[in-house]
């Protein structure tokens, strides 16, 4: 894939479930790695909830394995599953290759109800929406897929525990904490 663009975050207005979209501009036909990473993450410095996007996941399974290009396009044919898991190896890698498309600062209550809006409903529905349009030469194939959340859970439990402090955020505080078991995810 050359690039991922305009990545927008939304809600369903009826069923108030999340919905990631973004435009993926394909290098040709013969482009065979059409995957790509989304995720959700609270930064820092200012405090924001942020969605990411990780595309070119070949770049990463080539890095992460002693895998040829040929031998990994042919583990993505036969297993996609096997293929993002070697691409999601080594978490310092992701965050090299992440693109922060989509920001929600934790600077107000409003946008602190905006960020719980989606955390609670990843938590709440077990899944969000993945809406994709790739554009290959003159084509424009679109593609949607429901992205289980359960294994997310905790992490989000954690991400909205943050959002609800969002005024006066202290991480060190949060993490002791966490760690005396005062705060229960």
């Amino acid at each position: 894939m050359k690039s991922i663009k305009n990545v927008k975050l939304g809600l369903t207005p009826k069923e108030m479930k999340v919905v990631v979209n973004a435009d993926v501009e394909m290098i040709n036909t013969q482009d065979k790695d059409d995957l790509y990473l989304v995720m959700f993450n609270i930064m820092d410095d200012p405090l924001r909830l942020s969605l990411f996007t990780i595309g070119q996941l070949i770049n990463l399974v080539k890095r992460n394995t002693d895998l040829s290009e040929t031998q990994a396009y042919k583990v993505l044919e036969e297993n996609p599953e096997t293929y993002i898991q070697m691409a999601v190896q080594d978490m310092e890698a992701l965050g090299t290759y992440g693109v922060e498309n989509v920001k929600i600062p934790l600077d107000s209550k409003e946008n602190a109800q905006k960020a719980r809006l989606v955390l609670t409903s990843m938590i709440n529905n077990q899944h969000y929406l993945q809406k994709s349009k790739y554009f290959i030469n003159e084509e424009t194939i679109e593609k949607e897929q429901k992205v289980d959340t359960i294994p997310l859970i905790p992490q989000l439990k954690m991400m909205l525990e943050i959002v609800k402090r969002w005024d006066g955020f202290d991480s060190l505080k949060f993490k002791e904490e966490i760690e005396s078991g005062k705060i229960q995810l």
